[in-house]
């Protein structure tokens, strides 16, 4: 069995190994890149996974993520598409959301951003020499030494192991409350101006509605006559495809895009629990979980992009200081308390979700509630968001899952 020396192994290969990938050659190629090259040149890494995707660069996931203007350029380099305006719609109201000047919201397409790292770990200047293993990772050992991953027919030894994907025998956490949002859609190309590829729509909620939860359409404008737009449930249980794919239909009538053309089909489902991710293996260990797993995915929303983002970045900064790449926490626990109740109310019926998020937009800064769902808020901001919403909802949903 060949082993193989690494000073990091990714355990995992999709997105959010992906992420550190790149925060790591971007990290290197920084004036403080020197903070390694001190002691090695390069910095050896390791990934495990059946499929290499930097090489591949399947078509096969849109991300989505907003950002603040003031914490970095407007237009992010891996960006397909970006937009200053959102449009949240319930059968009560339809409130346009301006993101300017303190936001956008951006698309990546995971072809696109296995392409762009790709590129970025294979240039000389970031310092990174990338192995890939084609295997699905079998025993994790931790020794005195590091720990070390067993995978096809190589051992693989490194001081640090970081996994996005649930390890051997483990047992996934149990939640309180669990819902899935299943979604459906499809890139679709209309032979007329259709799209208006100014404003892309976070959630339209007059669609048709599941009998527990709540469904809504998502639609992003390429252009005036191409899209993805999709359907979305966020409910208990698996998915029923013939339910998601008449439900798309409509929604793809209600826009005016019944009979397009289409270019790229799009689905999956997406845990949304209030579960605690442990983000270290064990006690004092060095085998850490990041993405999904490790808690990346926010319970209220399933977006998951930028939260993966930071925790990249956490690590590669600390895996270049030297020091324990704990990633960090991905959201504040008041914040995770919040997605409990709200998860309980949309499972248990006590809050009307097609009232619920456009009321949240319409009576919030659209800053404030987005840097809430990013996890970036102040207590009394927290207070703000909770005291615009109708509280007899929230409450019953906490006397529900028993928390008062």
């Amino acid at each position: 069995m060949e082993r193989i020396e690494a000073d990091l192994v990714l355990v995992g290969g999709g997105g959010a190994a992906t992420c550190v990938l790149q925060q790591l050659a971007l990290a290197r190629m920084s004036p403080r890149k020197g903070r390694w090259q001190a002691q090695r040149s390069r910095l050896r890494i390791v990934v495990v996974d059946p499929v290499d995707r930097l090489v591949t660069t399947p078509d096969d996931r849109t991300w989505s993520f907003w950002s603040r203007r003031d914490r970095g350029v407007r237009k992010h380099p891996f960006a397909d598409r970006t937009w200053p305006s959102l449009m949240v719609a319930g059968p009560e109201r339809v409130v346009d959301v301006e993101l300017g000047p303190t936001h956008d919201y951006h698309m990546v397409r995971s072809s696109t951003f296995y392409a762009l790292v790709g590129d970025l770990v294979r240039d000389p200047a970031a310092g990174l020499s990338v192995r890939h293993v084609p295997a699905t990772a079998g025993a994790v050992l931790e020794e005195s030494s590091g720990v070390t991953v067993h995978a096809g027919g190589a051992r693989v030894h490194a001081p640090w192991v970081l996994t996005s994907a649930p390890l051997p025998g483990e047992t996934p956490p149990r939640p309180r409350t669990a819902l899935w949002q299943h979604f459906h859609g499809a890139v679709v190309r209309t032979e007329r101006r259709t799209f208006d590829p100014d404003q892309a729509v976070l959630m339209d909620l007059r669609v048709p509605q599941p009998r527990q939860g709540v469904g809504f359409g998502y639609l992003l404008p390429v252009s005036s006559r191409e899209a993805l737009v999709e359907y979305t449930v966020l409910a208990p249980g698996r998915a029923d495809p013939s339910r998601l794919q008449a439900g798309l239909d409509a929604y793809l009538a209600a826009v005016g895009a019944a009979g397009a053309t289409v270019v790229r089909d799009e689905h999956g489902s997406i845990p949304m629990t209030d579960a605690k991710h442990r983000r270290r293996i064990r006690f004092g260990g060095r085998v850490f979980r990041i993405g999904t797993v490790g808690g990346a995915t926010r319970p209220s929303t399933g977006y998951t992009f930028a939260a993966m983002q930071r925790q990249a970045a956490g690590v590669a900064e600390a895996l270049l200081d030297r020091t324990t790449p704990v990633p960090p926490r991905a959201y504040p626990r008041r914040h995770l308390m919040a997605d409990s109740l709200l998860l309980r109310g949309l499972a248990s019926g006590e809050i009307d979700g097609t009232r619920f998020f456009p009321l949240l937009f319409e009576r919030n800064p659209p800053a404030r509630v987005l840097d809430f769902l990013d996890g970036l808020t102040t207590p009394a901001q927290d207070l703000a968001l909770v005291a615009s919403v109708p509280p007899l909802p929230m409450l019953r949903a906490a006397v529900s899952a028993g928390r008062v």
